[in-house]
């Protein structure tokens, strides 16, 4: 006869089985950001950036770079992070949306304190 203390340690081991041949099965993708190109932080050129989900950041905690990914309901691609990050500015984004809800484009770039703002001068050139 078994005792519930057994029961219990059958359960334990089919379970750990099962959930051990799930494991061996899945396919992991690589962390965010891996295969990106490493690129030296523009304002303390001390570290490379990190790339996350929601954020391009600098590890260094006396620099605090941020770029954030999504700017006024704007997604921004890898390219236009790097071109931010490289060049200092990015080509004309169209699909911006402000506040009140109207659409419009610009380029982004860095100010002396390198915080991400808005330039229409671009615009404004064609």
């Amino acid at each position: 006869m078994l005792c519930v203390a057994d029961t219990v340690q059958n359960a334990i081991k089919v379970f750990t089985r099962q959930i051990t041949t799930e494991l061996l099965n899945v396919s992991i993708s690589p962390p965010f950001g891996e295969g990106q190109e490493e690129v030296l932080c523009p304002k303390c050129k001390v570290a490379n950036v990190l790339y996350r989900p929601k954020v391009v950041k600098c590890p260094d905690q006396n620099c605090g770079l941020l770029i954030f990914r999504t700017v006024s309901e704007k997604q921004l691609s890898d390219k236009q992070i790097a071109d931010l990050l490289t060049i200092g500015k990015t080509g004309i984004i169209k699909g911006f949306k402000s506040k009140n809800g109207k659409s419009f484009d610009a380029v982004l770039k860095f100010d002396d304190n390198f915080r991400v703002v808005f330039d229409f001068s671009e615009k404004k050139k064609k």
